[in-house]
């Protein structure tokens, strides 16, 4: 089964269609802190578009209704290309680190 997912990008936005196991773990992420620290970087998790087989790092989004502040937003960026290359140094020289993405 799939889920869709609908998230703002840096551009514009995009609908995400997932498998229910990736969409699982995005919804199982914890809510954003309020107020959100400066320095915070929110949790993410990595899916595949089962559509088109790109890569995304998937977060929570701070939205603002009204007065409240809801985390229950999604930011998503296309990580396809620097993931590939990712997978192809672990398989070639070891576990790199995420922090080489």
């Amino acid at each position: 089964m799939t889920t869709t997912l609908t998230a703002v990008t840096y551009d514009a936005g995009v609908t995400l269609t997932l498998r229910d196991e990736d969409a699982a773990e995005f919804y199982a992420l914890p809510p954003l802190p309020v107020p959100e620290p400066e320095d915070f970087e929110p949790p993410d998790v990595i899916v595949t578009d089962v559509i088109t087989g790109r890569t995304w790092m998937v977060s929570r989004f701070g939205l603002a209704i009204g007065n409240c502040q809801c985390g229950c937003a999604a930011y998503a960026e296309d990580i396809t290309e620097s993931w590939e290359a990712f997978l192809a140094k672990d398989a070639g020289t070891g576990s790199p680190s995420l922090l080489d993405l």
